[in-house]
């Protein structure tokens, strides 16, 4: 019975030298993950929250400008819509007057050829 408690006694020995071991590996790594952690930045929460409002106000700019941009270019067509019209009138006038030269050419002609 002795030899028997000897036997048990050795394989409870291994086993707390087993046990020792992995206690050992985990309390390095569990030192590894304490020097990664001392490197990971803290997170302010104050700074988050002035940038999430930075961007709300941003984004409300963005919608300002946006609606600017519409506005302008809707004017812009109505510029542009007035100059056709008005270059449209003025090349109307042009071929008018052309059209008035020629007939003042061909009635001085005949007025020409009539006083001869």
């Amino acid at each position: 019975r002795i030899q028997s408690l000897d036997a048990m006694l050795q394989g409870l020995q291994q086993e707390r030298d087993s046990l020792a071991h992995e206690v050992d590996e985990t309390k390095t790594k569990l030192s590894e993950v304490e020097q990664k952690l001392e490197t990971v930045p803290v997170v302010d929460q104050d700074a988050i929250s002035h940038l999430e409002h930075r961007i709300e106000e941003l984004d409300a700019h963005a919608t300002t400008l946006q609606s600017e941009n519409q506005s302008l270019e809707s004017k812009l067509h109505e510029v542009e819509n007035r100059l056709t019209e008005t270059l449209k009138e003025h090349l109307a006038a042009v071929a008018q007057l052309d059209s008035s030269r020629s007939e003042r050419s061909l009635l001085e002609s005949r007025i020409q050829s009539l006083d001869a």
